[in-house]
């Protein structure tokens, strides 16, 4: 089944059922976003170099803020099952070392500085000196990224974004190419015009900042192109344009492209497998109450009572399963090997091993029966083996009726 946190709490207890509750989450996200928007009013405000020198009204959200977070983040841990699974969970490990940080600032830091100046040194001049422990303040700012639980549509963003990174570094250094050799062209063709050569290319390196910020992201470049048109000549205004379409228009549109697919194809697989972590946790719920001797397997009766379920039909046909398919494979799924020939009143039958079907495996039938999935091999193999069943029912047939050799 798809992971979740609750599955490691407890089944019994306050702090379980505390932290399996939806009023909990949504005071908690509540905090997170109060929290950011205070970040942004205490960067405005808040003058001081420290906690301690703020004012007390700083003071007090920031404590507020502290406590908080620590009794969530202790309700949490007492609802774990076992205490050091809560390790295992990134999201409560990636909460711990925000509080811890935030146990720094808010705490440890003030209570160090008043003993290493006595309470006597400028505070603001100690606390200069630990530049990398203020620095440590913006740290906050990374309490934002719990907001994702709340909009799983930007999470994929962010996931689509880091799958293009590889084509995003290509063709960045495809126009780190463009630009250095445009670079070298403007440069050896403006140095006959003084203003333009000494302004705008002066060299390699400020050439390469002028075809940027002018040529590939458009910051005035007509004024640009009819200077260089009157100063140097009709044939580098033309090499002008054609930096421009080949940077601007052409580059910079494929690197829209690249992310653009790449973010619809992360959304595209986030949906399939949503819809594939609905299917299994509904699918083996109904799969373990058909079970009835709790082996993990369906056999080929409890498999008739399964397709017979209407849940599991609504089930199947949200997924988009052909269930009228699954139901026509039944004697390829559970066909067993041949154990031989047995004499009956109809004649020679051929006896079969009863077969049983995992749960794993009938989740990758109605996964692979799913409208719009393309043949693989698999599939053929499998077309393969109902095939030769057929032919070998073809042939008990006749065996039974004597038709056989």
């Amino acid at each position: 089944k798809e992971y979740s946190v609750s599955t490691l709490y407890k089944d019994r207890g306050l702090c379980s059922a505390v932290a399996k509750s939806n009023w909990f989450f949504s005071i908690t996200m509540a905090a997170v976003v109060l929290n950011s928007i205070w970040i942004a009013f205490d960067a405005d405000y808040n003058k001081a170099p420290t906690l301690s020198s703020s004012e007390w009204y700083f003071k007090v959200v920031e404590y507020f803020f502290c406590t908080f977070f620590s009794l969530e983040l202790l309700v949490r841990f007492g609802a774990f099952r076992r205490k050091r699974d809560s390790f295992s969970d990134r999201w409560f490990v990636f909460d711990l070392i925000l509080l811890a940080v935030m146990w720094l600032e808010t705490w440890i830091m003030p209570l160090s500085l008043e003993l290493f100046t006595n309470g006597e040194a400028d505070e603001a001049g100690v606390f200069s000196q630990f530049y990398v422990f203020r620095m440590l303040r913006l740290l906050r700012l990374t309490r934002m990224a719990r907001l994702l639980k709340l909009f799983p549509d930007m999470l994929t963003l962010l996931k689509g974004m880091s799958a293009a990174m590889g084509g995003v570094l290509t063709t960045l250094a495809l126009l780190v190419l463009i630009l250095f050799v445009f670079a070298i062209i403007f440069k050896a063709a403006t140095a006959d015009s003084a203003e333009v050569s000494s302004i705008y290319f002066p060299g390699v390196a400020i050439s390469m900042r002028t075809l940027l910020m002018h040529g590939t992201l458009l910051d005035s470049p007509t004024s640009l192109l009819i200077m260089i048109y009157e100063q140097v000549g009709i044939f580098s205004a033309l090499g002008w344009l054609v930096f421009i379409f080949i940077s601007s228009f052409t580059v910079l549109n494929m690197l829209i492209g690249i992310l653009c697919e790449v973010v619809s194809q992360v959304s595209q697989s986030e949906k399939e497998e949503a819809e594939v972590s609905f299917l299994k946790n509904n699918l083996l719920d109904l799969l373990e109450c058909y079970d009835s001797n709790n082996d993990q397997t369906i056999g080929e009766d409890e498999f008739d009572l399964l397709m017979q379920n209407i849940e599991m039909h609504e089930c199947l046909t949200r997924f988009g399963t052909d269930v009228s398919g699954i139901i026509g494979l039944k004697d390829v799924l559970f066909e067993g090997r041949i154990m031989g020939m047995v004499q009956t009143a109809e004649g020679v039958k051929m006896q079969r091993e009863r077969r049983s079907l995992s749960f794993k495996d009938l989740m990758s039938v109605v996964l692979r029966l799913r409208g719009g999935h393309y043949a693989r091999v698999t599939d053929i193999v499998e077309l393969r083996e109902y095939v030769r069943q057929q032919f070998d029912r073809v042939g008990d047939v006749m065996l039974r009726s004597g038709a056989g050799p």
